[in-house]
């Protein structure tokens, strides 16, 4: 998935925000649970992204509510 020019992608037509550092480069994007996604940016981890709209860091703290 690439992410858009000022660092956001699309989830189930809802805006979503990945990170300005990665604006306009591919984002990978993993499932390990149900509704559960690790977003790597080549082999570096980024984050958590779980369907709820909460996104959490890479050591698992959650940041904000979308």
């Amino acid at each position: 998935m690439c992410a858009s020019a000022i660092g956001g992608i699309r989830w189930a037509k809802d805006w979503v925000n990945a990170s300005i550092v990665c604006a306009g480069d591919y984002v990978g994007l993993e499932e390990i649970d149900d509704g559960v996604w690790n977003i790597y940016f080549g082999p570096l981890k980024l984050g958590r992204f779980l369907e709820r709209r909460r996104m959490a860091d890479a050591y698992g703290r959650l940041l904000r509510s979308q």
